[in-house]
């Protein structure tokens, strides 16, 4: 509940500093993310110099030998921060009551200080220019029992059969990022 009150409490100031931002490092991208456009493929955690991306680095969801990319929405990484519409997501895993979720921490990404996980019933999203999709939060929300290490957040699929969405936050010590996955739980 923590993870949705604050990417509630964030929205109006994120989108503003994102307008801001962008404007300011003539960075087009980022205006575009933050209205919803497209942009180019994130690029590694860690930029060749070994200085770190003003890119927020993508992750992947495993479960059940199936392993994909997961959208990315609303974060705040190294200098900017961007405000999505809602959780995004590009694929759909299918689990099963009891099944481990598998999220991988970012390669390159520093130190996980806090994560939470939250899923609520899908409903009708709305389609982005690259195909992702954002999705309204539900009022039936549920948090996450969630396990971590230095590599991979693990999640405990405890929901009913349906189509959900998992929206999981991480928060590191440069900044924090949601990524989400649509479930299909049987």
């Amino acid at each position: 509940m923590a993870f949705r009150a604050r990417l509630f409490a964030l929205s109006g100031t994120i989108m503003l500093s994102a307008a801001l931002v962008a404007g300011c490092s003539g960075d087009s991208n980022a205006a575009s993310e933050a209205t919803g456009g497209t942009r180019a493929p994130n690029p590694p955690a860690v930029a060749p110099s070994g200085a770190a991306s003003d890119d927020a680095p993508g992750t992947t969801a495993t479960a059940n030998g199936v392993t994909v990319d997961m959208g990315i929405g609303t974060h705040c990484w190294v200098r900017m921060c961007v405000d999505m519409i809602g959780p995004i997501t590009k694929d759909t895993l299918r689990v099963a009551r009891g099944d481990i979720i598998e999220v991988a921490v970012p390669l390159g990404a520093p130190a996980l200080r806090d994560v939470s996980a939250i899923a609520f019933r899908a409903s009708t999203p709305t389609d982005l220019d690259s195909g992702a999709k954002a999705w309204p939060l539900g009022s039936d929300s549920r948090d996450m029992s969630t396990g971590r290490d230095g590599t991979k957040v693990e999640v405990d699929v405890d929901l009913p059969p349906g189509v959900w969405i998992l929206s999981v936050g991480m928060f590191f010590e440069q900044g924090d990022i949601s990524y989400a996955v649509v479930l299909e739980v049987r």
